[in-house]
């Protein structure tokens, strides 16, 4: 149940309209998210940098790496690029150098990241009664392999964005939709 990939990075530039260069690190799985990404970005003229990881620690050396020619990191949910630790390990580092964090999970925020992006619930129900729908009609013949969600439920965390020098962030939380 991943928010639509255009609008998260549109609600993560709302809040920082300074943003301009993010990585994103995902493993051999996560490519396909990461050309969506990719169109995303490009649609917003924001510089994407990818970066492919074959474990959670080649993930932290990649951000590392490239921690100093950016000013965001987009985390997506992938257990091959990502642990526990390594997730800790990731925020206190783009932290401590000023780089905001885009994540998955609201639980993220009380580790330093700047802002969460998650699934709708009501949004996730049609999504599946809609699925479910052209299964029992049969129709499955073009069933997409993911069926795509059209919002996001979005939470900021303040001190993240004041420590940023953000003063955009008037709101904690809210929900952004894609246009019909």
């Amino acid at each position: 149940t991943l928010p639509p990939l255009e609008l998260q990075l549109k609600s993560w530039h709302s809040i920082d309209p300074s943003l301009r260069t993010i990585v994103l690190i995902v493993s051999a799985a996560g490519a396909a998210l990461a050309e969506e990404a990719q169109r995303a970005a490009a649609s917003l003229a924001t510089d994407l940098l990818v970066e492919t990881s074959s474990s959670d620690r080649e993930t932290l050396y990649l951000f590392r790496r490239r921690a100093a020619a950016v000013d965001g990191l987009w985390l997506l949910p992938d257990n091959d690029a990502l642990s526990p630790p390594v997730l800790r390990e990731l925020l206190s580092y783009a932290s401590s150098r000023g780089i905001g964090v885009l994540t998955f999970n609201e639980a993220l925020l009380a580790r330093g990241a700047l802002l969460s992006a998650t699934a709708v619930p009501a949004d996730v129900a049609s999504a599946v009664a809609q699925v479910v729908e052209r299964v029992v009609a049969g129709r499955t013949a073009e069933l997409p392999a993911m069926t795509p969600l059209s919002a996001a439920e979005l939470a900021v965390n303040v001190d993240a964005a004041t420590a940023l020098g953000l003063p955009r962030v008037t709101a904690q939380r809210w929900v952004a939709r894609e246009p019909n």
